[in-house]
């Protein structure tokens, strides 16, 4: 397990605090979350290697439900040997399983990122965008996992500014992975399977 403080804004009282420490422990992977409304800090012990859990079991469990043709939802999931596959079609099938397919698709914008006021964490390898308005800040991932290990980050700000950038690595990048800046290898600081930038007005 791992320890990480973060800064916490916007705490008013208590009802607060239990809100922000509500969240925290919904996270996949936080063992524990202690919020202090004194310091305006959070304190969170978690295991970094449920983030590679999750993420086996959202491209595994949640992307091989639907049909990769035409977006139809599987009916159930059978584990017997021998079994196969029994999807829906898209004018004829239409089971309880179908509705409760679609709402898991929604899981795919979820945990992707979060942010401090420091600035960005990259938790999964989807291409997706992110817009930051309150700090001029857009993120775009372009990525093809899992059909291509990796991922490209592209950061546009309306005005120069330092942003801390943090990129989780997954158990599976194993030896010889690194990480590149504006094309060139780029020297990291690994901490709790975190690739951390800080970027700025030169970056």
């Amino acid at each position: 397990m791992e320890r990480l403080t973060l800064p916490v804004k916007g705490m008013h009282c208590a009802a607060c605090v239990g809100k922000v420490e509500r969240a925290l422990d919904a996270v996949p992977g936080v063992g524990e979350a202690a919020v202090n409304l004194a310091t305006e800090q959070a304190t969170v012990t978690f295991d970094p290697a449920q983030a590679d859990f999750y993420e086996r079991a959202l491209f595994n469990g949640v992307l091989g439900a639907q049909h990769p043709a035409d977006g139809s939802k599987l009916y159930y999931v059978p584990l017997g040997s021998g079994y196969w596959k029994l999807f829906g079609a898209p004018l004829h099938d239409f089971w309880c399983c179908t509705g409760t397919g679609s709402e898991s698709f929604a899981k795919f914008t979820d945990s992707i990122y979060f942010h401090d006021q420091d600035g960005i964490f990259v938790n999964l390898f989807i291409a997706s965008e992110v817009d930051w308005a309150e700090r001029g800040i857009r993120l775009v991932q372009e990525t093809r996992f899992p059909e291509e290990a990796g991922t490209t980050l592209v950061v546009r700000t309306a005005r120069p500014a330092p942003m801390r950038l943090r990129v989780r690595v997954p158990a599976w990048t194993g030896a010889g992975s690194g990480a590149r800046l504006n094309g060139r290898p780029y020297q990291t600081q690994i901490k709790a399977l975190m690739v951390e930038w800080l970027l700025d007005k030169k970056g």
